[in-house]
């Protein structure tokens, strides 16, 4: 999945910044594992994804609200 995080303000002159969040989610199931084991994986991969959209996002708000103005 990929989505751009666009931070815009209304100054003079108005500015933009942009941030790519790219999120991949590899189905890689290691010979021998257990069905638990992959559902940790996959918890893991999930936090790890919606801290990095977490982390754009925070970015995205201090470029908007600290930088840009």
């Amino acid at each position: 999945m990929m989505f751009l995080v666009v931070a815009k303000d209304t100054g003079e002159p108005p500015r933009e910044a942009f941030v790519p969040v790219v999120i991949r989610l590899n189905n890689f199931i290691p010979e021998g594992s257990s069905l638990e084991t992959d559902f940790d994986s996959i918890k893991i991969a999930l936090v790890s994804a919606l801290a990095l959209v977490a982390f754009a996002i925070a970015v995205g708000i201090i470029l908007y609200f600290g930088y840009c103005r």
